[in-house]
């Protein structure tokens, strides 16, 4: 989840994983901030889904081998190249 809880849209990011029965892992701000980290976290965490803006999509250098599926909103979305994940623009 990389969605702070003070912006509306983390009601979703919460919810919806929820009410389908997974398991939700809160990123911390630092690990959000640093695409590094954050390809990082994905991978030792094994999330296969997420929630993302398409400019924090856009700067992963290569994705993580677990993550399957990524939502981006928030922002208009151009230039996402998919490299092998599902992409859900919204």
């Amino acid at each position: 989840m990389a969605a702070r809880f003070t912006f509306a849209v983390h009601c979703s990011d919460l919810l919806l994983p929820l009410s389908s029965g997974c398991a939700i892992t809160l990123i911390p701000l630092k690990v959000v901030r640093d695409p590094q980290m954050l390809a990082m976290f994905l991978k030792v965490h094994q999330i296969t889904a997420t929630f993302m803006p398409p400019s924090l999509f856009r700067t992963f250098e290569r994705a993580s081998d677990t993550l399957k599926t990524v939502v981006v909103s928030g922002e208009k979305v151009f230039n996402i190249d998919p490299r092998g994940i599902r992409v859900i623009a919204t």
